[in-house]
């Protein structure tokens, strides 16, 4: 996905393996603090950290001030396809997933 995003220029230039496994080391500690007895709340913290995944790829460089809201709609048909929504997709319903009886309470011992 994150090649895939380079590629299509939606994200910058960036180690691919790298960046997956900065991600993927992110999501994982979840597991280690999350605390639904603490009024955490999953699907916030998932939001907002596949948010932070993916606004630390997006190539925001050629991003130019836009004036006015036709201006901003022509921005937003010209660029590519939205592989950041596809991740920010993906990281949310990976996040909601039950992988058991542990899920959310940490690493089993």
């Amino acid at each position: 996905m994150i090649g895939r995003g380079v590629t299509e220029g939606a994200f910058r230039t960036v180690d691919v393996r790298v960046a997956a496994l900065g991600i993927l080391g992110t999501v994982n500690w979840v597991a280690w603090w999350f605390d639904p007895d603490h009024n955490d709340n999953l699907d916030a913290i998932s939001h907002q950290l596949a948010d932070t995944a993916v606004a630390g790829l997006l190539d925001v460089s050629s991003r130019q001030p836009v004036d006015g809201p036709d201006q901003a709609i022509a921005a937003i048909r010209a660029q590519p396809p939205r592989t950041d929504v596809a991740l920010l997709r993906t990281f949310a319903l990976s996040a909601r997933r039950d992988d058991g009886p542990s899920a959310g309470r940490g690493p089993a011992a």
